[in-house]
Formats: structure tokens, C-alpha cells, sequence
């Protein structure tokens, strides 16, 4: 078993186990355009290796019209290996992401967790999955798909289902807008914590975590210390620490218990890079 939690490191290790496989089933509650763009070559390659395919999509989320029409074209390109049915929910909610890999030797593996296919859940957001190997449990998971994708909830996919559907998904997605537009302002309530600079230089800094593209030794520090900044040798000596995007697991948390008990202010790496392009 391995934790799939640094950044990309989901997309990579789902790459990875459909580049091997000569199965996979995908039982997804939401499958986006651009989430399903990140794999798409992955699963045709795969296909035309003479591997099967099987995904079942739930639309209470919604999913993506655009994305069910790619998988209806990449069902009529492999009509004999490849098949996409949609969960039709009775009063329950359809919210599984699970995707199991099956090799020619017989060994399987399955990747469990929070992520849907979406472009957010495989690289971007907040995520915690697992690949599981051990084949009893991941046998588990692939009855259990195998069990919903055969049963009454499951349905074909046709175009005038999916005409229906998408005038449906449109009108649901003027109302995500104005959802999204009160998650925002909701979000910019908050304020950042007291006793924060507000500018990098003159100020020192420490930090846990990593931000992408900016490798510390290399990029970061020299940045800080360009703006007049300094970077801490430890927490005790530092105004601020910066908790960075990609986690670091138990080290950091040890840095932000100590910081919390210092009363060392903490901050979001988005915070920092404000203070970053900052001219005050």
C-alpha cells in the first residue's frame, strides 16, 4: 500500500498502473473534460494494447457532458473492448471514486481515495488516495464495481439521453456560478493572522512544506533574501512561517505544532507569495 498525497503523484501512479494493465475498471461519481484529457491517451493506449475497459460515471455531481461524449467516441472506436454505462440513482447518492488495474500475470492493484476524475481531483486539490495491492481487498473493490456496473442502476448511454442531459447540466451549472461566486466571498473573510508582515524584507522568515516550481536551496531562499528578507535556521527565530501547498507529513506538522505553541503567526503560501509581489 502507498499514499498518494505530493502533488501529481496521483496522475503519475494512474498512468502508471493503465500503461501496465490489460484491465481497468473506473467507477467514478464525476468525470470532468479536463479531468478526463489528463488520462485519455493513457486509456486508448491501453485499448489498442488489446486491454478492456469498463467506467461508470454518476451524474449527481454532475458530470461533464463533453466528457461523457469523449467516452461514447472512444466506445465506438473500441467497440469489442471498451464500455461506458452511467449510474441512473434512485434516492442515493452515487459518490464512489475507485479504480482497480488488472495485469496479464493475474496481480491487480486499485486506487482508492478522494479524487474523482476530474483535472482538480488528480493534480491539484487537497486530495488523500492509496494504491492498494493486496488482492483480496482490491478483489473487494473490483466485485464491487463489477456488482453496480451490472445492476439496475446502471443504464447505456445514448444520444438522446445525453441531448436530454446536457440542457439539464447547463442549467445546473448557472447555479454552481452563483454557488461559487459565495464560496469566494466566503473565503475572502478571512483575514490573515495578526502580527504578519506585510512586506519580506526586513522580516525573517521560516517555512514547511514545498511550493511547486520553487525549490528551496535553488529558488526560494535566494528570492527571499533578494527582497531583503531572511530565511530562519529554525522556527524559534522566525516572525512567520509559511505553510506551503505540497505537505510534507509529519515534520511539517511538528514545525506548525511548535509555531502554534510559540505563537509564531502562520501563513498560506498563497499569503507569501502576495508578500512576495509586494511593494510595501
Amino acid at each position: 500500500m502507498k499514499a498518494l498525497q505530493a502533488e501529481n503523484e496521483l496522475l503519475e501512479h494512474f498512468k502508471k498502473e493503465l500503461a501496465r494493465a490489460s484491465e481497468f475498471y473506473l467507477g467514478m461519481a464525476l468525470v470532468t473534460k479536463g479531468g478526463l484529457k489528463l488520462v485519455l491517451a493513457s486509456i486508448e493506449r491501453c485499448l489498442e494494447r488489446r486491454g478492456r475497459g469498463y467506467v461508470l460515471f454518476g451524474v449527481d455531481l454532475p458530470t461533464d457532458p463533453d466528457a461523457i461524449q469523449s467516452l461514447k467516441a472512444l466506445q465506438s472506436r473500441h467497440k469489442e473492448s471498451f464500455e461506458v454505462r452511467r449510474f441512473q440513482p434512485g434516492t442515493r447518492f452515487f459518490h464512489p471514486k475507485v479504480s482497480v488495474f488488472v495485469k496479464r500475470n493475474g496481480t491487480k492493484t486499485a486506487i482508492i481515495g478522494s479524487s474523482n476524475l476530474t483535472g482538480g481531483g488528480l493534480s491539484k486539490n487537497y486530495e488523500a488516495n492509496v494504491l492498494l495491492d493486496d488482492h483480496r481487498v482490491v478483489q473487494t473493490f473490483q466485485d464491487y464495481f463489477e456488482e453496480h456496473f451490472q445492476g439496475a442502476h446502471a443504464k447505456r448511454v445514448d444520444q438522446l439521453w445525453l441531448d436530454q442531459y446536457r440542457q439539464l447540466w447547463i442549467e445546473r451549472k448557472k447555479t454552481e456560478q452563483r454557488q461559487r461566486r459565495l464560496r469566494e466571498k466566503a473565503r475572502s473573510l478571512e483575514l490573515p493572522p495578526s502580527k504578519v508582515p506585510n512586506r519580506v524584507k526586513g522580516h525573517v522568515f521560516a517555512f514547511t512544506g514545498k511550493i511547486a516550481g520553487w525549490p528551496r536551496k535553488r529558488i526560494l531562499y535566494p528570492r527571499v533574501e533578494r527582497r531583503g528578507g531572511e530565511v530562519a535556521k529554525s522556527i524559534g527565530s522566525a516572525e512567520c512561517l509559511v505553510h506551503a501547498e505540497i505537505l510534507g507529513g509529519r515534520k511539517t506538522t511538528r514545525k506548525l505544532v511548535k509555531a502554534r505553541q510559540m505563537n509564531i503567526p502562520i501563513i498560506t503560501e498563497e499569503q507569501f507569495l502576495k508578500l512576495m509581489g509586494s511593494k510595501a
